[in-house]
């Protein structure tokens, strides 16, 4: 059965291509003592965490700081419709309150702030790859800060991984992590009836791992990537539990996940020999029975 799933470093460079979070530099002369900023922009280059934050007090370069980062992956109310909202925390995330964490990134290392020129000319390099608009602000309103990370600790629902600094070089992010937002938003999305005929699929057509952890009557999808979608649901008592459906294969183009999504929804013919759609409840890696 196909149940590939991103490594651990992929999965880092999704998150911190779309998620949010803050930076905590310790104290250094000049500096507030253990100042915190919210990151209003991230991504990878060159092995490097570059964390954009808003212009603050001290301008002059900063060379060699110790600094933590912790970056939040989170699918906001938008995205998971109104299934999703039991699932949701309370605590507000960057200036959408209504959002559920899926991974969390704590990031340790050294840190520098370069000088506004050498920013700019950084903001350049990593426009040619991600457009973002805050990069248009880098100089003004927004400061560049280069992170080289020391220890990296990835954690979710089912564990943690740690991540060496040394993989980040060739780390790249989930093909479809810019537009999952958008496609989780429509599969949730009541009018669309995606949900209802994918759990009317996974019920009479296909089949299901857990025992007793039968299928919810309603559910939402909370996770996207080219191996398959994470669904979730409330079971009677309240508790958040989690499915992972994988796709029959691995998703290069747009038109690979659609078919996919169709496929899970059994709005496609199933070739002879191919295996039935399979939900799989999410668990502690240390306790998977089904190995690495």
């Amino acid at each position: 059965m196909h149940t590939a799933i991103a490594d651990p470093s992929e999965r880092l460079a999704s998150l911190v291509r779309a998620g949010c979070g803050q930076v905590e530099i310790f104290a250094v002369p000049g500096y507030p003592p253990a100042a915190s900023f919210p990151i209003v922009f991230s991504c990878l280059h060159r092995g490097a965490l570059v964390l954009g934050i808003e212009s603050f007090g001290g301008q002059a370069e900063l060379m060699a700081a110790t600094a933590r980062c912790e970056l939040l992956d989170c699918v906001y109310q938008t995205e998971l419709g109104p299934s999703g909202a039991g699932l949701l925390g309370s605590c507000p995330c960057g200036d959408r309150p209504g959002h559920l964490v899926r991974q969390i990134a704590s990031v340790t290392g050294s840190i520098t702030l370069p000088g506004l020129e050498e920013q700019r000319v950084l903001a350049l390099e990593i426009a040619a790859d991600v457009a973002h608009p805050e990069l248009l602000a880098v100089g003004t309103e927004v400061r560049l800060l280069v992170m080289r990370p020391e220890r990296i600790d990835l954690v979710d629902s089912t564990g943690c991984d740690g991540i060496l600094p040394e993989e980040l070089e060739l780390a790249a992010p989930d093909p479809f992590c810019d537009i999952e937002a958008v496609w989780l938003a429509r599969l949730n999305d009541p009018a669309s009836g995606v949900m209802r005929k994918m759990l009317h699929n996974l019920r009479h057509e296909a089949q299901w791992q857990g025992g007793e952890l039968a299928l919810p009557q309603t559910a939402v999808l909370t996770a996207l990537d080219r191996f398959g979608v994470t669904m979730s649901a409330l079971d009677l008592g309240g508790v958040r539990r989690e499915w992972r459906i994988d796709f029959s294969t691995d998703c290069v183009t747009v038109a690979d996940l659609g078919r996919e999504i169709r496929r899970l929804c059994g709005m496609s013919a199933k070739p002879i020999g191919q295996e039935p759609v399979m939900a799989r409840p999410l668990q502690d890696r240390n306790d998977d029975s089904r190995g690495a």
